[in-house]
């Protein structure tokens, strides 16, 4: 690599190691809003994940066993009747 590249990489990692302080507060009220709308950001993401993706997908999977279920059933009371 040639210099320039280095120092900028140099210059880039001590700035982010470095820490300043941060002059700033936050109150109760700022803080539990905080908290909740992180809380809120996890549910919405679950529930879209969940209702979108994961029962869609759970009741294809159970129709397919089902069909199949219901296939194995039919041959084995074929072959059953054919047997007697």
């Amino acid at each position: 690599m040639t210099s320039p590249i280095k120092f900028t990489i140099f210059l880039a990692l001590a700035m982010l190691t470095l820490s300043f302080p941060a002059a700033a507060y936050m109150g109760p009220g700022a803080g539990i809003t905080a908290v909740g709308c992180l809380i809120a950001l996890g549910a919405g993401i679950w529930y879209t994940f969940k209702g979108f993706l994961w029962l869609p997908l759970k009741r294809l999977f159970k129709k397919t066993s089902t069909e199949q279920t219901q296939q194995v059933e039919q041959e084995q009371a074929e072959q059953a009747n054919q047997n007697k």
